[in-house]
């Protein structure tokens, strides 16, 4: 049998089980598998657990043989003539744990999946249960009509890939890192580069005595919430400035850079209370936000303040991060090559108490010498009077374009999509990043957004299908 025909009957034996895969789906989300506190047998929290017994029982009424890891992951083995060595040719990594459903859904609760049409909406059915299912589906699409392979595929299912990745670490350490590796965890058609990432803490310490005795200063600057978010909104509060003072140089700021600006009090000698509004974005795609930290940042270091250590840190802090500059232009790390060009955001800032504490975060190219660029960036803030963490640059990740997994994977994408494809990157991490040999495969088509860890996730249930019988093709390609 060719593998053409192969893949005939695998992608028949999918397309005939279209309700069983929603079904599934929505009995995956259905468990509100957010990480909680760890407990005994569970550490990533209860619903983390239940999730991967669910996807167990799942996959052993399909035929398999799941085992479960302690609840860090589960996995699941397509047997084939290379088993016994331990070590399969092919693993396919999705997760199965989801971020917070937060507010703004309209369509249908976070965990009650809604149909209408082609289109599901439910936290996970995008990322990333959606397309584990459609994982599963492939499996068992082989298993039905094909048989055993040549060499064993196995699907790793893991609980921790949104709050920081322990379920992997755990893992690999009980079992071996397939050979080659694709995660249904981004974007089709194929990511093969990843930037490498540095987000250093920083941070000083100024007299808060000697702060308040000043006529004209800064009490109190406050903005960002997550080290890899570019901050959609900035507070501070200032002792001596009136909203007057500051209005002609906020509106240029808005005209330049898209911040509005609020102001209350100020009069009669009181405290002025500025907020900044700009747009959040992932701090991967700083230039897709308007950062309100670094533009309330600019804001208060035009201001005739009385000059104190916190007034020439913050001036300082401002320089090396202008508001709208994504690039590294302010601490002269700006570079590029084919991964895209590294991009800078601060995207943590408190100020009071006697101490201003920081978080940016670098998306560094591929190809850029990682510490050249983390020595050039802690320089500039130690000029400016900071002090910074030990943390380390994550390095970037790289499969050969001519490399057999993505030559596979993309030929693939092209048969059965019908469209031309080459490899891309992102500045984002993905679940394979540290995995050698490993790359991205869907389950995101070229310019649709799927308000993935937002309200109203949703995803196209072609799109799970094609993506199942296309992973089954890849099974097939890649080991028989």
């Amino acid at each position: 049998m060719t593998k053409n025909e192969m893949k005939r009957l695998t992608d028949e034996y999918i397309a005939s089980h279209e309700e069983d895969i929603l079904a599934d789906i929505s009995s995956l989300v259905s468990v509100p598998s957010v990480r909680s506190a760890a407990a005994a047998g569970e550490p990533f929290g209860p619903a983390c657990a239940e999730a991967a017994e669910k996807a167990c029982e799942m996959l052993g009424g399909m035929g398999f043989s799941p085992v479960n890891h302690e609840n860090y992951a589960i996995d699941c083995d397509l047997t084939g003539a290379d088993a016994e060595s331990g070590t399969p040719y092919l693993g396919i990594l999705a997760h199965l744990d989801v971020v917070a459903p937060g507010d703004g859904w309209t369509k249908t609760d976070p965990y009650t999946v809604l149909r209408e049409g082609d289109m599901i909406w439910g936290r996970g059915v995008s990322d990333d249960k959606g397309p584990a299912v459609a994982a599963m589906w492939a499996l068992r699409a082989v298993k039905e009509r094909l048989g055993a392979p040549l060499r064993t595929a196995r699907l790793i299912l893991g609980c921790s890939e949104e709050t920081g990745g322990e379920d992997l670490e755990y893992y690999f350490k009980k079992r071996p890192v397939p050979e080659t590796v694709f995660t249904p965890d981004a974007d089709y058609p194929l990511i093969n580069c990843e930037k490498g990432r540095y987000a250093p803490v920083f941070s000083r310490e100024y007299s808060e005595e000697e702060n308040l005795a000043l006529d004209r200063t800064i009490l109190s600057f406050r903005a960002g919430v997550a080290a890899n978010a570019v901050p959609g909104k900035a507070e501070c509060v200032l002792k001596g400035v009136t909203a007057g003072e500051c209005r002609e140089k906020a509106e240029l700021l808005t005209e330049l850079y898209g911040v509005g600006f609020s102001f209350s009090g100020g009069e009669d000698g009181g405290t002025l209370n500025i907020t900044a509004s700009g747009r959040s974005a992932h701090a991967s795609l700083p230039e897709t936000g308007a950062n309100a930290l670094t533009a309330l940042l600019a804001l208060v270091s035009m201001l005739p303040l009385d000059p104190s250590g916190l007034s020439r840190a913050l001036g300082g802090l401002s320089g090396v991060f202008p508001s709208g500059a994504c690039l590294g232009e302010g601490a002269g790390i700006v570079c590029s090559d084919e991964s895209g060009p590294l991009t800078a955001s601060l995207d943590i800032l408190r100020v009071g108490g006697g101490k201003v504490e920081g978080v940016c975060d670098l998306r560094i190219p591929a190809r850029a010498d990682t510490r050249a660029v983390k020595a050039k960036l802690d320089g500039r803030l130690k000029l400016a009077g900071f002090s910074l963490s030990d943390a380390q640059p994550t390095p970037p990740h790289l499969v050969p374009a001519d490399s057999p997994i993505v030559s596979t994977l993309l030929k693939i994408y092209s048969e059965y999509t019908g469209k031309t494809a080459e490899p891309g990157s992102t500045g984002g991490g993905t679940y394979v990043h540290d995995i050698e040999n490993g790359v991205a495969f869907g389950c995101q088509m070229p310019g649709e957004e799927t308000n993935m860890h937002g309200p109203d996730e949703f995803q196209r249930i072609s799109t799970l299908v094609l993506s199942a019988k296309m992973f089954a093709a890849a099974i097939i390609e890649m080991c028989f």
